[in-house]
């Protein structure tokens, strides 16, 4: 099959902490200057952070987001249990949504790419490659992809950061709220493969393909407890996810016009990782594993 000119289709998934690692293949991609080969880049959560600096070619501050702000006040699992109890008292006895401890501080986040580490939101929406940003609509029970160039872009980063049901922030966007989309279509490839039947789909995820028993377990309770947000419809979201998952990672192996590239076995971050040596390390990772990916792009 021949491929067209603008050949390449991104796709950048989540993970949170994790996300260092396409943090690193980003700063490696942007050194390359593979941007005349993409045509479009579909992401979501942190995946979607990435994206944005990579498009504003500012990967090398982006990384600080990680090492100098993320590792020390996004994340507070000491709210994780009484954030539980008050999701809980909240479906009979409503209490106001800002008192309600989360884990994750999505605020916070907005705040530094906003003004800590600026993201070039201006160089993002007058440079020529679509940026598509996965979220999850809340009225609809839908994920939706919205371009970056019709909307606001910290809002559309700041719905794909509010990930339940580790927060109980949502982000409204014309008449309807957001949240992060891949808690029920992580991936997607299908959809990518039916819209770009002549383009090679370049799968960036921060995850490793060997999802465990643990994987699933940890669905099923971060299942129930969105349920207890928004709906007993989360649970059965968040087991069809981990389905979605395993389905979207055979197809990744096995068709020619995808290529898959993860995080390796050897990756020492998780989701909730904040010492910073070790985030230096996947970051490393993640820029080994971008020099491979050039060179793979450079024999297309």
């Amino acid at each position: 099959m021949k491929f067209m000119g603008r050949d390449l289709i991104l796709y950048f998934d989540g993970g949170a902490m994790c996300g260092i690692f396409g943090g690193g293949i980003v700063g490696k991609l942007e050194q390359a200057n593979i941007y005349p080969r993409i045509k479009a880049i579909y992401a979501g959560s942190a995946g979607a952070f990435n994206a944005a600096y990579f498009l504003a070619r500012q990967t090398t501050e982006g990384r600080f987001v990680y090492f100098d702000y993320l590792s020390k006040d996004f994340l507070n699992f000491n709210n994780f249990l009484p954030g539980i109890i008050q999701r809980i008292i909240n479906r009979v006895h409503p209490l106001p949504h800002d008192k309600i401890l989360n884990v994750m501080d999505v605020d916070y986040t907005i705040d530094v790419v906003k003004n800590k580490i600026p993201l070039n939101a201006n160089y993002i929406k007058n440079q020529p490659i679509p940026l598509y940003i996965k979220v999850l609509n809340l009225k609809t029970k839908k994920t939706e992809y919205l371009l970056d160039k019709n909307f606001d872009i910290f809002k559309l980063l700041r719905a794909s950061a509010c990930m339940a049901p580790y927060t109980f922030k949502k982000q409204k966007i014309n008449e309807d709220f957001y949240i992060d989309g891949t808690i029920k279509d992580p991936v997607g490839l299908k959809k990518l493969i039916d819209k770009y039947p002549r383009h090679k789909i370049l799968y960036i995820s921060n995850n490793k393909t060997d999802l465990k028993f643990r994987h699933s377990a940890k669905s099923l309770f971060e299942g129930m407890v969105a349920g207890i947000m928004y709906g007993k419809e989360f649970l059965s979201m968040f087991l069809e996810r981990d389905k979605k998952m395993r389905k979207d990672i055979s197809l990744a192996q096995t068709n020619p016009n995808i290529l898959s590239f993860h995080a390796p076995k050897n990756n020492p971050t998780n989701i909730k990782t904040r010492d910073r040596k070790t985030l230096e390390k996947t970051y490393q990772l993640g820029l080994e594993e971008g020099e491979k990916i050039v060179n793979i792009i450079n024999n297309l």
